[in-house]
């Protein structure tokens, strides 16, 4: 498989789209909840994922700022430039392996920033541990599998 330059750019876009469908699901779900925000949001949770610290919706937007940020460095560290130009991709696994980290963590921050509207509307009680750890879970494995020789 690392040895198919189509096979590896087919991957890798694949998870290019889904970090950007994490991205975009995330902005469009706090536009669509915003006018049910509460003023203030949990802004930390403690080891069992229960609030303990809150501040003010505008932490939100913070938040999305920076899983903005770390998909546009991610991207630039990547070769995600030279997926896009069609280029020929030279370091076939360090690209999948940055793919699946980028979207792991995405993900993570992505469910994190959706919990945090969820729990400051009443929705839910608490950060679910277990949906970050196979976040966490599922980033980490890829990139063991594929840092193999």
């Amino acid at each position: 498989m690392l040895s198919d330059p189509g096979l590896v750019a087919a991957v890798r876009w694949g998870l290019e789209a889904l970090a950007l469908a994490v991205q975009v699901g995330v902005i469009l779900y706090l536009v669509y909840q915003w006018g049910d925000v509460p003023g203030r949001v949990p802004s930390h949770f403690d080891w069992r994922g229960r609030p303990d610290a809150w501040a003010g919706r505008w932490v939100l937007w913070l938040m999305v700022g920076v899983m903005v940020s770390i998909y546009v460095a991610m991207s630039a560290t990547s070769g995600t430039l030279r997926l896009i130009e069609g280029d020929v991709e030279t370091r076939m696994r360090e690209s999948l392996v940055m793919g699946f980290v980028k979207l792991g963590t995405l993900a993570t921050l992505g469910y994190a920033i959706v919990t945090m509207v969820r729990v400051a509307r009443g929705a839910a009680q608490r950060l679910q541990i277990v949906v970050i750890l196979l976040t966490v879970a599922g980033t980490i494995a890829p990139a063991m599998l594929l840092g193999r020789n």
